[in-house]
């Protein structure tokens, strides 16, 4: 699985740069889609052992707040939800929104 870590963070880059692009063009679905690819970026993450550091996110005194897993389960549900605030309402292109709907419920329902 060491292997992986490259892929992925090429992966993350390019779905980074396109939606780049895609965020200037204001093009709504595709916008949704690549972020919901880097959901999948970072739910990958979260659930292997991928040649990359781990995450953490210690308080003030050092203690751990969340875990690695944690941490990127956040920042995948970041990204859904970012993708329901770009496509606004439920009626500019329901079946997007549905997608991301479904999604960012499993990824909140694993979260806790």
């Amino acid at each position: 699985l060491k292997a992986t870590g490259p892929f992925l963070l090429s992966a993350k880059f390019w779905f980074s740069e396109s939606l780049r692009h895609f965020e200037a063009s204001n093009d709504l679905r595709n916008i949704a889609l690549l972020r919901c690819n880097l959901c999948q970026c970072c739910k990958i993450r979260a659930n292997t052992s991928v040649a990359l550091p781990k995450l953490n996110d210690k308080s003030s005194d050092g203690s751990s707040v969340a875990t690695h897993a944690e941490i990127c389960l956040q920042q995948a549900a970041d990204h859904l939800q970012r993708a329901h605030e770009r496509l606004g309402d439920r009626d500019a292109d329901a079946m997007t929104w549905d997608m991301v709907s479904t999604e960012l419920a499993a990824t909140l329902l694993v979260l806790g």
